[in-house]
């Protein structure tokens, strides 16, 4: 009985020892950011990234329009016009935008 209680007991033993693992050590953290900060640099970044993105495809755009003749610039120009003055902005179908509330 003794015989089995130590090697139960010893087999305990080297089972916690081998189970054990090294804690693995970490730079020291300079500042904590809050959840505010963290989330308005978050925003800043979008608004950044956003700007770049369509600054590329102004000077896209730009560099589209140089490469026309000016007649074609011309037909450009007038139909954009046209397309702002008939749809831009209207994302919703005239029947929706006349049977929805009002909210002022």
């Amino acid at each position: 009985m003794k015989k089995s209680l130590l090697i139960f007991l010893s087999i305990l033993f080297f089972a916690l020892q081998a189970d054990a693992q090294k804690q693995k050590k970490r730079p020291p953290k300079e500042k904590q950011k809050t959840a505010e900060e963290a989330q308005s640099e978050a925003i800043e970044k979008k608004k950044a990234k956003e700007a770049e993105n369509m600054a590329k495809y102004n000077d896209g755009v730009d560099h589209h329009r140089s490469l026309q003749d000016k007649d074609t610039q011309k037909r450009m120009k007038k139909n954009l016009k046209k397309a702002r003055k008939q749809s831009w902005g209207k994302e919703v179908p005239w029947y929706k935008r006349w049977f929805r509330k009002k909210h002022i």
